[in-house]
């Protein structure tokens, strides 16, 4: 069974999806991806349409989640550059903020979730997400029964925090 992500909160600084396993097999692993758009199937995309933007978007702190998600990324460098604050090898996205993602496990005992971004393309995303970061979310099971983790995309360095 596949990974499932529901946008749970959004806001001007950060997404927080729950990212779902339904009952899954011992020792299996699973890999889903959060698309950079939507491509008509998907309901949730790191481009929502609704990102809230306070004050001036070019530059701004209030706008620095809506920058992000809409700054293309060539390839794995730029993507982990983008979302996951990585600054190596990524020397041709200036002037942009920078994303931080964090993985809270809430329900199953038997998972471990691994998170990383990609270029939309690269990662086996839908054409809608290609030339932007998307990211990639595996849960390894190490028993059986579902499981469940908050994945958070937040824009670095201004003070969002999720309840």
């Amino acid at each position: 069974m596949a990974i499932t992500f529901t946008l749970v909160e959004r806001s001007t600084y950060g997404l927080r999806y729950l990212a779902t396993v339904e009952d899954e097999e011992s020792l299996a692993t699973e890999t889903g991806i959060i698309q950079a758009a939507g491509d008509g199937d998907a309901d949730v995309s790191l481009q929502d349409g609704s990102i809230p933007v306070a004050g001036n978007a070019e530059r701004s702190p209030a706008g620095a989640l809506k920058i992000l998600v809409d700054t293309p990324a060539a390839d794995q460098a730029q993507a982990r550059a983008l979302l996951a604050g990585e600054l190596a090898g990524a020397p041709a996205i200036t002037n942009v903020f920078r994303g931080h993602i964090a993985v809270t496990p809430r329900e199953g005992n038997f998972f471990s979730w691994q998170v990383d971004t990609n270029e939309g393309a690269a990662a086996g995303a839908p054409a809608a997400s290609d030339g932007f970061a998307v990211v990639t979310v595996t849960a390894f099971a190490h028993g059986q029964g579902p499981g469940t983790a908050y994945i958070d995309v937040i824009a670095k360095h201004t003070e969002h925090q999720f309840q």
